[in-house]
């Protein structure tokens, strides 16, 4: 499943990151890699973007470069 099929405050998984490769290089340095614990802090009113937390900080990120990202539970 991808990040952005989450309910808001449950933690998964990072197990893959698809898309062109500028968008993986990018979330790459940003520590999205693989293994590292994430979940949706919150959604924006219409959906998009959406705020998705890890190692410690929030990013947000567009709903269509989310659904790249995929994640798998504990």
């Amino acid at each position: 499943m991808c990040i952005c099929d989450l309910e808001p405050l449950k933690k998964v998984y990072i197990c893959d990151i698809k898309g062109n490769e500028l968008l993986v290089k990018r979330l790459l340095a940003l520590g999205a890699t693989y293994g590292t614990e994430v979940y949706v802090k919150n959604y924006a009113p219409l959906g998009d973007p959406i705020i998705i937390n890890l190692r410690g900080f929030d990013l947000a990120i567009r709903k269509k470069d989310a659904k790249n990202i995929y994640v798998k539970e504990a």
